[in-house]
Order: C-alpha cells, then sequence, then structure tokens
C-alpha cells in the first residue's frame, strides 16, 4: 500500500551582511529571508521542508563576526524556524550552528515538527579545518534518527558526505529518508549515499550557488532544480523494498 510523503527542498539565496538595514536585527533579517524563500512552496502543502546548511548565517562575515552572532542570537533562530513550522502543519529540518549546555558549539540540523517542537538534533561529524579554527566548532560523535509521522529521518551535514562510516551507521539504522543540508556541492556521492543506505536522500546545497535535488533508494535522480525554478517538490512513496 502506497505511503507518500511530500518533500521540498529549499536551497536560500544566501544574503550578504552588507544587504541588512541598519536598523534590523541580523536573526530578524534572516528569518525573513527564510521565510520569503519558503512561501515559494507552500502552496504544495509540503510534510517536510529542507534547508541549507548553516541557514541564518549571510555571507560576508568575518569569523569573529560570526562567533559574536552565534552567542547574541543564542536558540532565536530555531523559534523562528519553530513558528513557521507550526503555522503551516508540516516539519522543518535545517541547518543551524547552536550552543549546547555543556558548553560546546555545534553545526547541526535540527528536526522541528508540526507542533513546532523540536525532535533533535544531528551535530556534523566531519568538520573543515576553518569551523573549528575560526568559528569554535565541535564535531558530533554519532548519527541522529528523528522518529517523524511519516517515517524515519536521517541527516548528514556538508563534508559528513565523504565518509563511509557514516553511510554504514544509516544503512544499519533503516532510514526512510536522508536529509543533506550542504555548502559542498556533493557531486556522485550524493548517489552514492542514497544507494548504500537504501534511503531517499534529499540535498539541499547553498554554497555558491544554490541548487536542491533528491535521489530514489537506488540512487538515480529524481527531481532536481533548474535556472528556472530554484525549489523541489516532490511526492516520495515510503512504502518500498530493496
Amino acid at each position: 500500500m502506497a505511503r507518500y510523503v511530500r518533500v521540498a527542498s529549499v536551497p536560500i539565496t544566501i544574503p550578504s551582511i552588507h544587504s541588512k538595514p541598519s536598523d534590523t536585527d541580523l536573526c530578524d533579517f534572516m528569518l525573513g529571508v527564510i521565510k520569503t524563500h519558503i512561501d515559494e512552496v507552500l502552496p504544495d502543502k509540503p510534510d517536510l521542508i529542507v534547508l541549507p546548511e548553516v541557514v541564518d548565517r549571510p555571507s560576508g562575515m568575518t569569523a569573529d563576526e560570526v562567533r559574536a552572532y552565534y552567542t547574541k542570537r543564542g536558540n532565536k533562530a530555531v523559534e523562528g524556524l519553530s513558528k513557521i513550522a507550526k503555522e503551516n502543519n508540516c516539519y522543518i529540518a535545517a541547518g543551524v550552528a547552536r550552543d549546547t549546555d555543556n558548553g560546546k558549539r555545534h553545526n547541526s540540523c535540527v528536526m522541528i515538527d508540526r507542533s513546532g517542537n523540536v525532535v533533535g538534533y544531528y551535530d556534523k561529524n566531519y568538520l573543515v579545518p576553518m569551523e573549528t579554527t575560526a568559528y569554535g566548532i565541535s564535531p558530533g560523535e554519532d548519527i541522529a534518527v528523528f522518529e517523524c509521522d511519516f517515517g524515519r529521518v536521517g541527516a548528514v551535514i556538508c563534508f559528513d558526505l565523504n565518509f563511509e562510516e557514516l553511510r554504514k551507521k544509516y544503512r544499519d539504522a533503516d532510514c526512510d529518508i536522508i536529509v543533506f543540508p550542504s555548502h559542498f556541492d556533493g557531486g556522485l556521492l550524493r548517489n552514492i549515499f542514497a544507494h548504500e543506505t537504501g534511503a531517499y536522500f534529499v540535498d539541499c546545497y547553498a554554497g555558491g550557488y544554490s541548487r536542491a535535488s533528491v535521489f530514489d533508494p537506488l540512487g538515480y535522480e529524481i527531481a532536481c532544480s533548474t535556472n528556472y525554478y530554484r525549489t523541489v517538490v516532490v511526492d516520495l512513496n515510503l512504502d518500498y523494498k530493496i
């Protein structure tokens, strides 16, 4: 029996810090940009919206400015995304940097449910050197599987895609969907990750240009954005077996 979920990948065109009005809070400015992009897919009533890595961080910031911004804004970005999820009765998976109670800062993917509650976080396991040296980011230590009302969702972020250890863990976790918020193109590794985990793979890339794509559990690309349509909305049948 078919079990469909409607998924939207919404790659944000990241604005420059210099485009922010001087009288506007930076996080409020970025949440406005995010909402404008999300509005494009709301008529399709998606069950899950996927957003890119560190979605609320504008370009053109120095390392000191980035660290100061994360400290000042606290949980405000997640709270803003939670409000959007609740208002539109959908899940949102988004890349955000976050501080934890133990004093660490992570590059994370947050999963928010239809009621605006945080289901959980995946913390990027494999960081690039600049994340630790410039931004003070600490690596995560394991995968995360989010139990949603439509199925099981895993997450990887950017450079994580290169590592076989994560593919093996997610294959054993039996996820229905893997989301990929990224500033890294991924290339053929996206096909490989879908094929080896046996899960749908939803790519949301915002690194220099914006791109959305979806791969089926055999590793074939089944939907992608174009120069005319920057978002992707697709119905995935989770009633499948390989």
